[in-house]
């Protein structure tokens, strides 16, 4: 039976439905192989865990051995969101990708590199480097960005560290909490931090069915950058002024199916529903205050 993972904050939304698609199929991949080739030593025979999330993927299984294969995935993925948050322009994406994972290491296109590792009471633990695009004030096929935010101002790049533990509660309900923080780029980005239940009512050897359930707090720097307006933005724009303080930005409800094929193939789909919270819709720049993300992606996993 396929097994479980939750789903790290992406630096954008359409990279979490990504995410699935391409690593998804990575840890099946090892645990197929694993099952092909002959041990001489079981110590040193490693297993690498798998399942797909709303959003994410895992490692291996909870007190087992990190396994010594190197497991690569390539895929594509085709999915709608937001041009910006708070937008209500919609825009197609088309995201090819390419992942690497090694025992505890992780290196890819979508969530960039780091570690991760679970306990042996099946408490998952990830840590990692990635990057946020920012917003442009001009339509973008990558990064945020509408020229309806003409005179707001670009929203430069930011390095970002990100950390998430992911505790199941029983073999079909996780809780999943986790963080991200500015490190260097855009100084006033601010940071996000979410918390999350996963349910997986269907699960078989090749399926995977899940329902999530997220509520997101930002803090002052982060709202402010993204849904606030100063004097200065408000004058060269049409927005009014506008002032926002940390707290609850939004709530989320989420889907998402996967299917493996075999050993080395996988496909994934998903959408979420998110809405903003009160002191976040009375912002001029968000034009919709209900956000939609989907996507549907197939990968080809093999060890290396």
């Amino acid at each position: 039976m396929m097994k479980k993972k939750a789903h790290p904050v992406c630096a954008n939304a359409f990279c979490a439905v990504a995410l699935v698609a391409l690593l998804g199929g990575a840890a099946t991949a090892a645990v197929a192989t694993e099952a092909e080739l002959p041990t001489l030593d079981p110590a040193a025979q490693g297993e690498g865990a798998s399942e797909a999330e709303r959003i994410s993927l895992a490692g291996p299984d909870a007190g087992e051995p990190m396994g010594p294969e190197t497991v690569v995935s390539v895929g594509f993925a085709l999915g709608g969101e937001p041009r910006y948050l708070g937008s209500d322009e919609m825009k197609l994406m088309a995201q090819p990708m390419l992942g690497v994972r090694h025992g505890m290491f992780y290196l890819d296109s979508i969530q960039g590199g780091g570690i991760e590792y679970v306990t042996p009471a099946g408490l998952t633990l990830r840590a990692g480097l990635n990057y946020d695009d920012g917003r442009l004030e001009e339509k973008s096929l990558i990064r945020p960005g509408s020229e309806s935010l003409k005179g707001m101002g670009r929203i430069g790049g930011t390095v970002l560290l990100e950390l998430q533990a992911t505790l199941p509660l029983t073999p079909w309900l996780d809780l999943d909490a986790a963080a991200d923080f500015g490190l260097s780029g855009y100084e006033d980005r601010g940071n996000r931090y979410r918390l999350g239940l996963i349910t997986k009512p269907w699960m078989t050897e090749t399926d995977l069915l899940t329902f999530g359930f997220d509520v997101y707090y930002t803090d002052k720097d982060y709202n402010q950058t993204y849904f606030g307006v100063t004097e200065a933005q408000s004058q060269r724009t049409r927005f009014a002024p506008y002032t926002v303080d940390a707290g609850v930005s939004a709530y989320a409800v989420s889907t998402g199916w996967m299917h493996q094929f075999d050993q080395h193939w996988s496909s994934f789909a998903g959408v979420e529903v998110l809405q903003f919270s009160n002191r976040i819709k009375q912002s001029p720049v968000v034009l919709d205050k209900t956000q939609v993300v989907a996507g549907l992606g197939l990968t080809y996993s093999f060890v290396w």
